[in-house]
């Protein structure tokens, strides 16, 4: 069963058959949102799914699956290597500054340090590919978030949950109600060891959005 859901100026649609970083992304205008969401719903029910992740225009047919390697919640093989801790800097550099972004093994990530926390994820945001350290820190529903500053994809710093407002497309007048699309971001673990600063990568071999950026795939691109 595919599930849509409808912002104040667009939706999103978990279907395999279009594809963008693992949803499917429509811009659309509120007030085309009905109409759009029937044709593509009876564009599904007429269309066999896509089995593999892949990344496309915004509403164009994913045509390049095969050439991913790996099955839909795993990682590409070769793709990611978890290490020991990586030194990225003394702790006064993260207190002064908030957001540093910082390469580990090749991955680039940043590093948040946000009421007395410190958090690590990657640093190109899962939707397209912005930079998380320029983006701001909000409270979202009680939870701490980073506001990616090209779409303002509202990321939790803790898991990396992607949050997000939608709205019933038959009651506009029902106030946004707060949703997760569940973890879409990578995130890190940072330990301060005297007064040093130290990032592991996530051994997670289960895959997340956000890894899309760091495939093979994007760098043929």
């Amino acid at each position: 069963m595919y599930e849509c859901i409808v912002y104040r100026d667009h939706s999103s649609c978990t279907c395999p058959c279009y594809r963008y970083n693992s949803i499917c992304k429509h811009s659309l205008c509120v007030s085309e949102i009905e109409g759009i969401l029937k044709e593509h719903l009876d564009y599904l029910a007429k269309s066999p799914p896509c089995s593999l992740p892949c990344k496309s225009g915004l509403v164009e047919p994913a045509k390049d699956a095969q050439e991913i390697s790996g099955a839909v919640g795993s990682l590409p093989e070769a793709e990611y290597h978890p290490i020991s801790p990586v030194f990225v800097g003394s702790k006064q550099e993260f207190v002064e500054k908030q957001k540093v972004k910082c390469n580990v093994n090749g991955r680039d990530i940043v590093v948040f340090y946000h009421n007395q926390h410190f958090y690590a994820m990657d640093q190109h945001c899962y939707h397209a590919g912005g930079p998380l350290e320029k983006g701001d820190i909000e409270d979202i529903g009680g939870r701490w978030c980073i506001i990616c500053p090209y779409h303002k994809q509202k990321i939790t710093l803790d898991t990396g949950e992607g949050l997000h407002y939608s709205i019933d497309p038959k009651d506009f007048k029902k106030p946004p109600r707060l949703g997760s699309k569940g973890a879409v971001q990578r995130v890190h673990q940072v330990q301060v060891i005297e007064d040093k600063v130290y990032v592991t990568l996530s051994d997670s071999k289960e895959y997340v959005a956000s890894d899309y950026f760091y495939s093979k795939q994007i760098a043929k691109e």
